[in-house]
């Protein structure tokens, strides 16, 4: 979904607000393909993933097909900095950062609502949620679009940082789910899982920032 994201930003590079607006609807509709895929090709996590896996390298493999070279360029980006307390800070890290603190505030008043403590129920127990009525497959649904929307979105906006290839997502994967896994053992679910993501996240980062 970040690589398709990215490629429809490549290919409606002159017309910024454009490629944003297709590159999430791209991305909804790649959500809603995979949702159907999932469900009738899968009955558990485990085959759910390798469907997820094997629906990313089709997606990986049509790119290369269709566009042949191996990388793009959307357009070279002059890097700005601030001066903060005598550090230069990219205005580009800055915008990232603050995207990503209301992505999680959202995030957060989400599991707060209605909807977020049914979502919660569903990721405790599915079948006990389905048994008092909840209709879990519109919720996995929505969940499953509406993330695949707000990554494609992410891959458009973030395309101006390097170059462009179908197997540009892949890093994102893997850091993903390592962050993930991390999150899962320290415990919880709902907003709490997602707040131990961000630390974990923070974590991740700064420690990767060091070693490489």
């Amino acid at each position: 979904m970040y690589t398709l994201g990215a490629y429809v930003a490549y290919l409606l590079s002159k017309d910024v607000i454009t490629a944003i607006i297709v590159s999430g609807l791209v991305g909804f509709t790649a959500g809603i393909v995979l949702r159907y895929l999932i469900k009738f090709l899968s009955k558990n996590t485990i085959e759910a993933t390798i469907v997820s896996l094997g629906f990313g390298i089709s997606i990986e493999e049509i790119l290369r097909m269709s566009l042949q070279t191996s990388y793009f360029l959307v357009v070279e980006v002059k890097e700005t900095f601030l001066n903060i307390f005598g550090e230069k800070i990219s205005i580009l890290q800055l915008t990232q950062a603050g995207i990503s603190l209301l992505f999680f505030i959202l995030l957060f008043a989400l599991f707060k609502s209605n909807y977020g403590l049914k979502l919660k129920f569903i990721e405790e127990d599915l079948e006990l949620a389905e048994l008092y009525g909840v209709d879990a497959d519109k919720y996995i649904f929505s969940v499953i679009t509406v993330t695949s929307f707000l990554i494609s979105v992410s891959g458009c906006l973030l395309s101006t940082t390097q170059a462009l290839s179908p197997l540009m997502g892949f890093p994102i994967l893997i850091c993903g789910i390592i962050v993930a896994a991390l999150a899962v053992i320290f415990g919880g679910i709902g907003a709490r899982l997602h707040i131990n993501s961000i630390l974990v996240s923070v974590t991740y980062s700064l420690l990767a920032g060091i070693v490489l």
